[in-house]
């Protein structure tokens, strides 16, 4: 139950506090005057996505607190939370702030939550009603959801679900695996030329690098010996060479390394100089000596190249991805068998997982017939309490259109889509002696209106929800029937908190809060305040819902018998 909401810097609010009572809560004011921003602080703080176009003017953030009663209900759920204790008939404190930047930020009992957390907590403690729902009821295809939502068919309706996922992922391994053989099968003279053309060239993993690298010093050959006997003159060879030149200072100061101990070391580091150059003059001369100057072996390898070249064009960027696809090709030859024999198994496991999904599909749809038969009956009741009482509602059914031929296990075919075998929508007759119609076909604003509430009434015993917010639910009615539907507002808040905006007086007046928005300029700025009214306040609200700013004697007394009645019903 939500007991007090708080808003700040939300769109023309600037800062608000609303407590509410159990039962029926109604907000009424003059177009304009923020009724609305109410109810969407209260979406935005359980959930709701929003942009940062709803801080008002002049400020960073907007921020909405509310203080709820975790309902009884609850007992049998499971009650921890984002690591907090939410124990039945508790109160939590609940926050959610918005930046310019559009992030937010949202607390449980001043633990930060995620917003999956917050949506959760929301869908449990508060159902709305708005234009959303409206036009989700005139879509038929998500009138099978409001049947399985009554009868609590969602566990069923997944698992088939989940069947038939599981029955596409085999039938998808089946067709990629029949492709497979059929393109080895189709290609398999070529796949063995392609095969031998690789093995006769003998690859080798790297061999390209390894020839590039190869190729560059045979062409700088020349370049490479001179600049290299160069190197050995100047360490080795030469009547200066560096290594004499150690010897001489090494051979120095070992006659002096015995005054000092850094002298020795000194002179143990020209006899470690002369060992390093030595072995490289020797690495050297072993390399220029290595060198082939033949033409002929230049080009051969150049023409090596440019087979490794073509090969890498047609199988791969490297020889090792040329490897690789070679490996794919032999082993999608050597393995076509096992391929058959995988493609056998997998061939065999579709007709029991069929069966198994079409026995679920039956079950869920006979399910769904027979709490048909009890949703309507307690749809055409709640209709009949709201003025509609020659009226019929009825659930059709039809097969599926786009889902997946099964055979169930007396070879019987039928179709399974994801939500099973049934399509169902809505169909109304309002008024004695006309035909059945959809009811997306209604022209009613009010019959819809009416029809919607009926769901929500006989949903809302299903969900227990606590708390379940209307707005706009008057859309389309007045006159006798808003008498109506404010008594079975008035019912339906009789077993849980209500909360309403509405312009219609007999809607309000059967009310246990009355909470009157308006708005007003305070220093150059417009804001909204929100009162209880009470008493005459009561009277001068409901007859300006009646007869506008201003009205006359006539209205008052209209409003006083309407809260008269209200009272006596």
């Amino acid at each position: 139950m939500l007991i007090e909401l708080c808003v700040r810097d939300f769109a023309i609010i600037d800062d608000i506090s609303v407590r509410l009572s159990p039962g029926l809560n109604v907000l009424t004011g003059e177009t304009g005057a923020g009724k609305s921003i109410i109810v969407g602080a209260l979406s935005f703080l359980l959930g709701d996505k929003v942009s940062d176009e709803v801080i008002r003017k002049g400020n960073d953030t907007c921020r909405v607190e509310a203080t709820l009663k975790i309902p009884a209900a609850w007992r049998s759920k499971d009650l921890g939370v984002a690591g907090c204790a939410l124990a039945p008939g508790s109160e939590v404190r609940l926050a959610r702030e918005m930046r310019r930047e559009g992030r937010s930020k949202a607390w449980l009992g001043g633990k930060p939550i995620s917003l999956a957390v917050l949506r959760k907590l929301g869908d449990m403690l508060v159902d709305f009603h708005g234009q959303h729902e409206h036009q989700l009821l005139l879509q038929p295809k998500f009138h099978i959801d409001f049947l399985d939502g009554f009868g609590r068919l969602y566990p069923l309706r997944d698992k088939v679900g989940e069947k038939r996922q599981g029955l596409l992922d085999v039938l998808k391994s089946i067709n990629d695996l029949e492709q497979e053989i059929a393109y080895i099968k189709s290609k398999e003279d070529f796949i063995r030329f392609e095969i031998d053309e690789m093995e006769k060239l003998k690859l080798k993993a790297n061999e390209d690098k390894d020839l590039e690298e190869e190729i560059s010093l045979l062409e700088h050959a020349e370049k490479i010996i001179e600049a290299g006997e160069g190197a050995m003159d100047a360490i080795y060879d030469g009547d200066d060479a560096a290594i004499k030149q150690i010897s001489v200072a090494g051979g120095l100061l070992e006659r002096i390394a015995g005054y000092s101990g850094d002298l020795a070391s000194l002179a143990e580091s020209l006899q470690e100089a002369h060992v390093i150059i030595k072995d490289v003059a020797e690495s050297l001369r072993d390399r220029l000596s290595g060198f082939d100057l033949d033409p002929a072996r230049l080009e051969g390898l150049r023409d090596r190249r440019a087979v490794l070249d073509r090969i890498k064009r047609k199988h791969g960027e490297t020889i090792e991805a040329v490897l690789e696809h070679l490996a794919r090709l032999k082993q999608g030859v050597d393995n076509r068998d096992e391929l058959l024999l995988d493609l056998t198994e997998l061939r065999s496991r579709c007709e029991p997982m069929e069966a198994e999904l079409a026995g679920l599909a039956r079950e869920l749809s006979g399910k769904r017939k027979r709490v048909a038969v009890r949703f309507e009956k307690l749809i055409q009741s709640e209709l009949a309490s709201l003025g509609i009482e020659s009226g019929d509602f009825r659930v059709v059914f039809e097969e599926v259109e786009d889902g997946e031929q099964v055979k169930d296990a007396m070879g019987k075919s039928l179709r399974v889509g994801s939500q099973g075998m049934d399509s169902a929508e809505f169909f109304v007759r309002t008024n004695k002696g006309e035909d059945l119609l959809p009811l997306r076909r209604i022209a009613s604003g009010g019959e819809i209106s009416r029809v919607m509430l009926s769901l929500k009434r006989i949903l809302a015993d299903i969900d227990q929800v606590d708390t379940m917010v209307f707005d706009e639910i008057d859309a389309g009615i007045g006159g006798d029937m808003a008498d109506v539907v404010g008594a079975k507002l008035r019912e339906v808040a009789e077993s849980r908190q209500v909360v309403c905006i509405t312009h219609l007086p007999q809607i309000a007046a059967p009310a246990d809060l009355h909470l009157a928005v308006d708005k007003a300029s305070v220093a150059g700025r417009t804001v909204t305040r929100v009162d209880p009214v009470e008493g005459a306040g009561r009277v001068t609200e409901l007859a300006r819902m009646i007869g506008g700013v201003g009205a006359k004697e006539s209205a008052r007394l209209h409003a006083r018998k309407i809260l008269k009645r209200a009272e006596v019903e």
